[in-house]
């Protein structure tokens, strides 16, 4: 049994939750090298965000930022951010 199939025998209710490095390489793996930096910034800036509802609203923010900056790949790599759970 690998890792994944024990989490969920061990924590039934537990969702899977990708590795945020990973979440920010997957999504400035198409970023333009002198964008890269500011991208990063407005990704950390969700996941330090005080509570949930700060999070979501700043996601929105980073996703409408994203769009306006023609960078649908990056946005498309972002998978789920702006789905509300």
């Amino acid at each position: 049994m690998g890792l994944v199939e024990s989490l969920g025998e061990f924590y039934p209710d537990a969702k899977w939750q990708r590795c945020i490095v990973h979440f920010y390489r997957n999504v400035l793996s198409v970023v333009p090298t002198k964008r890269m930096s500011d991208i990063a910034t407005m990704l950390k800036a969700i996941h330090a965000s005080e509570d949930r509802a700060a999070a979501m609203e700043k996601t929105e923010a980073v996703c409408r930022k994203l769009d306006s900056l023609k960078l649908k790949d990056a946005r498309r790599r972002s998978g789920n951010l702006s789905r509300k759970h």
